[in-house]
């Protein structure tokens, strides 16, 4: 209705182009709605300070059936695991192996729940161990979705500036931490490698350049 009117209004109008810019938006999302897209499982590793988040952010709009995709941060589930507020820093043993794999677990049984009901899902987490790769990737299997997975890489420089720069952040990520996680052992890691070493724009950007069709992303 919204895209019927505005382009009736771009017939009469002496300068229709915003007009028609408008209904052709509307009309585009009204397909959205009427023909929803497949839903798909896209996970977003990497170091703290990488730009997973952000990037989760950008991408949840343009990811499956209207409004977008749920994003899934194990930064925010750990809080609210612990019972303490989002920006409330946590103690040390909040990030033990044990409390670590039950938000993994968490993460994982909330992106099942919402695709089995037909939603895409942005998992944001470290994924730095193989089995949490493999958990998440296995939902996606279970659930009969795409999956994809994305790891994010910077150099341990960068992390720190940015690590340093957070202000009101769910992450209670420190330099010493970006510095710790630079020791792991990963294990090989078959998803896509991002160079994240610019700005959230520049990473976004590529993405969007080189992985759109792959991942399933509108414009």
């Amino acid at each position: 209705m919204r895209a019927f009117v505005a382009a009736r209004a771009a017939s009469s109008c002496s300068e229709p182009a915003p007009l028609l810019a408008e209904a052709r938006n509307f009309f585009s999302l009204a397909q959205q709605f009427l023909n929803p897209s497949a839903p798909h499982l896209l996970a977003i590793g990497g170091f703290s300070g990488t730009g997973k988040s952000a990037l989760a952010r950008s991408l949840a709009p343009r990811l499956g059936a209207a409004p977008g995709a749920l994003v899934l941060r194990s930064d925010e589930i750990r809080k609210q695991l612990a019972g303490a507020p989002l920006l409330e820093p946590l103690p040390p043993s909040a990030y033990t192996i044990q409390n670590s794999a039950q938000v993994y677990a968490c993460m994982v049984a909330r992106a099942r729940t919402a695709l089995s009901a037909g939603h895409s899902v942005i998992a944001d987490a470290v994924y730095a161990r193989a089995a949490e790769r493999a958990a998440v990737a296995e939902a996606a299997k279970e659930t009969g979705v795409a999956f994809q997975g994305l790891w994010l890489e910077a150099p341990l420089a960068v992390l720190e500036q940015r690590i340093g720069a957070r202000r009101g952040d769910a992450s209670d990520a420190d330099a010493q931490v970006a510095r710790r996680q630079f020791s792991y052992d990963t294990g090989a890691i078959g998803w896509t490698r991002i160079d994240a070493s610019g700005t959230a724009e520049e990473t976004l950007a590529r993405v969007m350049r080189e992985h759109t069709e792959g991942l399933g992303l509108t414009a």
